[in-house]
């Protein structure tokens, strides 16, 4: 089965899009169940919302651009930079949502000073490779 590049960019792009804004959900919902201190989500949603900005306004912009042009034939891509496509963001995602709830149950992560630790560890190792994805996938014109 052909998987082309457009096919492959709008995936990915709402992917990341709803994971953005799923992650940010996650975050105060547990605030609102109490796993959170509200000094902690703010931190939190502080720390996250410009690394996944800077995916999502590339993303929103190109969708943007292109909402009344069709569809041509856009080049087919291999097996391999499919999944790697996914399986990075993918990734990061569960990584994010697996210490988001490890500190909203203090289960190994007994402060804000870890928990911002290992998202910066964790947005530091994921953005580079999401990044040559997004970059690739969401070229922006030069003027």
């Amino acid at each position: 089965m052909l998987v082309t590049e457009s096919e492959v960019r709008t995936k990915l792009g709402l992917f990341l899009v709803a994971s953005h804004m799923g992650v940010l959900v996650l975050i105060v919902t547990f605030y609102f169940i109490g796993g959170f201190q509200f000094e902690e989500m703010t931190t939190a949603v502080a720390l996250i919302t410009p690394m996944f900005a800077s995916f999502t306004t590339v993303i929103v912009k190109q969708v943007i651009a292109e909402r009344s042009k069709r569809v041509v034939a856009s080049p087919a891509v291999n097996g391999a930079f499919v999944f790697l496509s996914f399986f990075f963001p993918a990734l990061f995602v569960a990584y994010l949502g697996v210490i988001t709830f490890l500190k909203a149950f203090n289960v190994k992560i007994e402060n804000v000073e870890q928990f911002k630790g290992l998202l910066a560890v964790g947005e530091t190792g994921f953005a580079v490779y999401i990044g040559m994805f997004i970059g690739s996938l969401f070229q922006q014109p030069t003027v």
